[in-house]
């Protein structure tokens, strides 16, 4: 889906892509972080939002990535 591509197209790894699947998903970032058995999730969320533009308070990034996932199911 255009979803992937475009996280793909920001230079996201595909360990970065599956968290943001988590997130799309309706995950919190805490529950993403038991999931992954990993307790820096901040981190990683704030990497990704460095590569998809967004500023750490620009608006809160499940909700970016599950309204990004919506217009690609939309176009589909």
């Amino acid at each position: 889906p255009d979803f992937i591509s475009y996280l793909e197209s920001k230079g996201l790894t595909e360990h970065e892509i599956e968290y943001c699947c988590l997130y799309a998903i309706g995950l919190k970032g805490k529950e993403i972080g038991q999931y992954i058995k990993r307790a820096c999730h901040y981190n990683e969320s704030s990497d990704i939002r460095a590569k998809l533009g967004l500023g750490k308070h620009d608006t809160n990034l499940s909700n970016y990535l599950r309204d990004l996932l919506a217009q690609d199911l939309a176009v589909h």
